[in-house]
């Protein structure tokens, strides 16, 4: 008989066995998967590299907007941090998050709204994805960012900042 147990441990094995350099990022949550993986471990998105191989994407299924039940959950619950946090700051955005997420996995029209909101967040993540793809926008920034670090560290070089402030600092401290 096979056991739980035996399952998980053959499962896990499988993971291991899987090259460290064969994985696929996620372009909705950005979880690094092992190409074992044909969905996400986080939100259950489809690899994209499967979806064009098995044939199975669609002009219809990508205009749609291929969200799983799983990524409308956490799209609902990021709507309910978000909402939480305006409202009320870091405890209720937690809060709200837990709403967003519970109330996504409910019938009626609380769990339709939930849900719509879900696939909104989602949606929306998609889209800066791709708008950062084609334009590089977090590469520019980070590039920027390493620039102004060391325009920064130059000035304070030629200057001497940070030695004339301590310098002050020392004797302000002795003076008093």
């Amino acid at each position: 008989s096979v056991s739980l147990r035996n399952m998980i441990s053959r499962a896990v094995d499988e993971k291991v066995e899987a090259k460290a350099d064969e994985t696929w990022e996620c372009k909705i949550c950005t979880l690094i998967n092992s190409t074992a993986d044909l969905r996400c471990e986080a939100c259950e998105t489809p690899r994209p590299q499967f979806v064009a191989e098995a044939g199975l994407a669609s002009e219809e299924s990508e205009e749609e907007d291929n969200v799983t039940d799983r990524a409308t959950v956490w799209g609902a619950a990021g709507a309910g941090a978000g909402l939480g946090f305006v409202l009320g700051g870091g405890l209720f955005a937690a809060v709200g998050a837990a709403g967003g997420a519970f109330a996504a996995t409910r019938e009626g029209k609380v769990g339709d709204v939930a849900r719509t909101s879900g696939r909104g967040v989602v949606k929306l993540q998609q889209q800066a994805v791709a708008l950062n793809e084609k334009h590089k926008v977090t590469s520019r920034v980070q590039a920027a960012a390493a620039d102004a670090v060391q325009k920064t560290k130059e000035l304070n070089e030629k200057h001497q900042i940070t030695q004339r402030a301590q310098t002050a600092a020392t004797g302000v401290v002795n003076g008093a």
